[in-house]
């Protein structure tokens, strides 16, 4: 999605999620004065208008996933718990798989040792 279209959607998502302006500009180290030009439309530079919008959207995810409004000062650790979360379920999901390619092992040798007319040693 190009920048603007990206910034845009940014700027609806802080209307419509009612990011308090001070509290990102807090987070963010920048003037809250820029964060409400940013969200009011009005031109900032690049690099400015890229940081607002990647907070914005990493509020979203943050908030969507703990489906609850998580204080944006404690982001940081909110993130962390995020993280940890998708490492177990990796390792759950690995160990899922784990436990299906063991399962397709065994019935290849039973079939294996049926063809050849031997019973599968247990």
């Amino acid at each position: 999605m190009p920048d603007n279209d990206r910034a845009a959607y940014a700027r609806e998502i802080m209307i419509g999620l009612q990011i308090p302006t001070v509290a990102l500009a807090e987070m963010l180290d920048i003037r809250a004065a820029r964060v409400s030009d940013f969200k009011s439309g009005k031109k900032q530079p690049a690099a400015l208008e890229r940081k607002i919008t990647d907070a914005v959207y990493h509020i979203q995810k943050i908030w969507d996933a703990f489906g609850f409004r998580v204080p944006l000062h404690e982001l940081a650790t909110a993130q962390a718990k995020l993280e940890f979360i998708d490492r177990l379920s990796n390792f759950n999901g690995l160990r899922d798989r784990k436990i299906q390619l063991q399962a397709e092992l065994e019935r290849r040798a039973v079939r294996s040792a049926e063809t050849k007319g031997e019973t599968p040693s247990e």
